[in-house]
């Protein structure tokens, strides 16, 4: 389905994730967002739907700082620390590979 949207008509695909929030985005490369193209159509979607998924984007650092600043001021938890650019933390949803026989179990907390 195409994001409807205010701001002209968008070649954004969406997917519902869930009945009530959430939508998976298709059509729309990050690196290529700007305050004038894309954004405009991808805060809509969020503030509609509370929660984008963008599958296979490829951010470089600066690249992931620009497209968060669209959204308002990135905070530093470092206070400053790590110079004017704070750090980017490594988040992920999936676990590591299941160990090979004989190598080191992990284990997990739920």
């Amino acid at each position: 389905m195409l994001c409807p949207s205010r701001h002209g008509s968008s070649s954004v695909r969406t997917t519902p994730l869930h009945p009530r929030f959430g939508v998976e985005i298709y059509g729309v490369d990050l690196r290529a967002v700007t305050a004038e193209k894309g954004y405009p159509e991808i805060r809509e979607a969020f503030e509609a739907h509370s929660l984008l998924l963008f599958r296979g984007q490829q951010l470089d650092d600066d690249t992931h700082q620009a497209l968060g600043s669209l959204f308002g001021p990135i905070e530093d938890r470092t206070m400053g620390k790590s110079g004017p650019k704070p750090p980017m933390d490594i988040m992920t949803n999936r676990l590591p590979m299941a160990p090979s026989p004989g190598s080191m179990r992990f284990s997990r907390s739920i």
